[in-house]
């Protein structure tokens, strides 16, 4: 299940997408106009919420659910690839695309149960991460007049983007009783990010530091309830993160050569 973006979000995000598709009239050829690449070392701290739940059809019926959350952070190298268009001589917009790679760091836990015996949710240990990530931001930013001392490549700039997640969370599970197990999946997701940003340095080569926040949940579920060794179980994971990471780029663009 997505986390959707909020409406707000929502607006910002397709007023950037629509204006990436036209230029704006009074726009002007700027050293930094055109496409440019980037490579970023990030770190992302996540707040994973994980719940479980069981259902029996009986008889008699009945359904038990647990909770466990954890923190964890996880560090991050990005690349980017984009174009910039100047809408005026110190607005721009540009859109890019970016792909991810997290290291090998994970949220662990331990989901205590409800303690209802042979009903219980099957408490056992769990541990959620993420793999990798590819998608599309849109960038507005600003060159402030002010800030010389930051360089010719100078700009602050809120962003919006849409992203494809590659997870694995692992869920083992022991029912009192002589039923134990574990399950391991791997799980796509659609997650929205915000953000903003500012950048420093020269025209051709500058820096990147970025703060973004994401918000996604994975979800999952399994059997048919009709049996006490065969219950319907559902997983969820609930995912807030906060990151930053500072990045290096290369414009490519006409005229920047300063």
């Amino acid at each position: 299940m997505v986390k959707f973006l909020p409406p707000h979000a929502w607006l910002f995000t397709a007023v950037l997408l629509l204006a990436l598709g036209a230029r704006a009239t009074d726009a002007a050829a700027h050293a930094t106009e055109g496409f440019f690449g980037g490579l970023s070392l990030g770190h992302e701290y996540a707040d994973v919420g994980y719940a479980k739940s069981a259902g029996f059809a009986g008889p008699p019926a009945s359904s038990a659910k647990a909770k466990a959350n954890e923190g964890h952070s996880v560090g991050a190298f990005g690349m980017t690839v984009g174009y910039r268009w100047f809408l005026t001589e110190r607005v721009y917009l540009s859109g890019e695309v970016e792909g991810t790679l997290y290291f090998n760091e994970r949220a662990r836990g331990f989901l205590r149960g409800t303690g209802t015996g042979d009903r219980d949710v099957w408490p056992g240990a769990w541990s959620f991460e993420k793999n990798h990530r590819v998608g599309f931001n849109a960038r507005l930013g600003y060159v402030p007049a002010g800030l010389d001392f930051l360089g010719a490549g100078r700009s602050v700039y809120l962003l919006s983007g849409v992203h494809w997640l590659d997870t694995t969370f692992h869920a083992a599970q022991d029912n009192g009783a002589g039923i134990a197990g574990n399950r391991r999946k791997d799980r796509g997701t659609v997650p929205w990010l915000i953000g903003a940003g500012l950048e420093f340095g020269s025209v051709l080569n500058r820096f990147d530091l970025r703060f973004q926040y994401t918000g996604y949940d994975v979800d999952f579920q399994t059997g048919d309830g009709q049996a006490l060794h065969r219950p319907k179980l559902e997983y969820d994971f609930d995912v807030d993160e906060w990151g930053i990471s500072l990045g290096y780029t290369r414009a490519f663009g006409f005229g920047a050569g300063g």
